[in-house]
């Protein structure tokens, strides 16, 4: 899974210092990278290909390629120089690992429990730094855009689409997961929007960039789903603050003229989309929008008061193996004739509370916090390639976040290894990157290092 890209090395001027390890270093995609790559591109339907007569599938299969690929090229990158940023992380995981062994349940449902945390050690994709931002920020981008492709091949032939071939005996190929598919498109459309922004760039590729934006911007609302909606809107508000100064440059009449083009496609377009129809319809039916909240604000009620009623239960959870949908009554809520057997509460923070108690929430906010302090510092850093690599970390953390919140992302390997190893390049990626140029300057580096990400 090592995919190797071509040496990018620039000449050097006479006279100029010694190029570091990162400037001599030949760029590669670490399999990590290509996983996380590879799950944003395809969603839910690509994580279950593999080997399902094993129940190894590609998630596992990568993330083991990873560990051994680090393990045996690279031993020395796991120092604890190089893993102290990650301790937030580690501590939920081990949190996770402990309330594992403690619960007394070790058979697949509880294993099956635990999977979501045990996703985080994708975080360790981030003990080598990326050594070109740009190349793994298109290979970022290049992934969403196959994965408008092939949402639209999805819906313009929905019949064609349902005879494909089963994956893993579950899923079907190019099946939809509209909370994912949304969030993650959600992403698409304020990044399209930004290259189109950049004058910089040629205009065929900035007109190119605008399509891109208004076709994932219409599929998300043709999606029918709130967390692509509400992702939508985080992350366009995250871009606006953040881009405050460049608005300021737009002038009065240039950014008038934008927000009401914006509007009027807005509103021809809105109507004649499937949102549109769930939002309008009869509150009773099952399929409307405020049905469906009505039902996930009763089902969170129940399980806020199955957590909270015993006070060891409250500080510890209840671990992994029990079913606290059933227990509280939560589950029929969740639950229709085909989707049994449902194990979290589509909201990973009560997930969270309800498993790991107020301990597992309290270390969650832990890893929220210091995340953001790590987005927020590296906001202006001096490298262009570096900071635009970044906006695709903080825009997919704050996709799936919110999708987190409506549905099961982080619980479901497509959602948990992207969204872990993006937290994890931003908690220790600065970190990094410090410390091999360090290395360079103070001591030899041997030859495994030779090789950057």
């Amino acid at each position: 899974m090592n995919l190797l890209l071509r040496r990018g090395r620039k000449p050097r001027a006479l006279g100029s210092p010694p190029a570091t390890e990162l400037e001599r270093a030949e760029p590669l995609l670490l399999p990590l990278t290509v996983l996380v790559a590879f799950l944003l591109a395809t969603g839910r339907w690509g994580s279950y290909l593999g080997l399902p007569s094993q129940n190894l599938f590609v998630t596992e299969l990568g993330l083991v390629g990873t560990a051994a690929w680090l393990l045996l090229r690279h031993p020395r990158l796991f120092v604890p120089a190089r893993l102290r940023p990650l301790g937030p992380l580690a501590a939920l995981f081990t949190w996770a690992v402990i309330r594992f062994v403690t619960g007394g349940h070790f058979d697949v449902t509880a294993l099956r429990d635990l999977a979501p945390y045990v996703y985080v050690i994708a975080a360790l994709g981030a003990c080598w730094q990326v050594a070109s931002y740009r190349r793994t920020r298109v290979v970022l981008e290049v992934a969403l855009v196959l994965h408008l492709l092939w949402l639209w091949v999805a819906l313009l032939a929905p019949e064609w689409a349902a005879s494909l071939p089963l994956l893993g005996g579950k899923v079907r190929l190019l099946e939809l997961r509209h909370d994912f598919d949304g969030a993650v498109l959600a992403v698409l459309t304020c990044l399209a929007a930004l290259r189109a922004a950049q004058r910089e760039l040629d205009k065929a590729v900035r007109v190119g960039a605008v399509a891109v934006a208004v076709s994932a911007t219409y599929t998300i609302l043709q999606l029918g789903t709130r967390a692509g909606l509400l992702a939508l809107l985080v992350v366009v508000g995250v871009v606006v603050l953040s881009r405050v100064h460049l608005l300021r440059r737009m002038g009065r009449t240039r950014l008038l003229t934008v927000a009401a083009l914006a509007l009027v496609i807005t509103g021809v377009t809105i109507p004649h989309t499937y949102l549109f129809d769930r939002l309008t319809a009869d509150p009773r039916n099952s399929d409307s929008g405020s049905g469906t909240v009505t039902a996930r604000e009763e089902a969170w009620s129940l399980v806020l008061e199955d957590a909270t009623k015993d006070p060891t239960r409250f500080v510890f959870g209840s671990g992994f193996g029990p079913d606290f949908l059933d227990r509280s009554g939560a589950a029929i809520w969740f639950e229709g004739p085909v989707d049994k057997g449902v194990r979290a509460p589509h909201n990973f923070v009560l997930n969270t509370l309800a498993r790991l108690g107020l301990v597992g929430a309290a270390l969650l906010v832990w890893v929220a916090a210091t995340v953001a302090r790590a987005a927020f510092r590296r906001r202006s850093g001096p490298d262009p390639d570096q900071a635009q690599f970044d906006e695709v970390l903080v825009l997919l953390l704050c996709a799936l976040t919110v999708g987190s919140l409506v549905g099961v992302i982080l619980e479901s390997p497509f959602g948990a290894v992207p969204f872990w190893w993006a937290a994890g390049l931003l908690l220790a990626g600065g970190a990094s990157r410090r410390e091999v140029q360090h290395t360079n300057e103070n001591e030899p580096v041997p030859s495994s290092l030779t090789a950057g990400s």
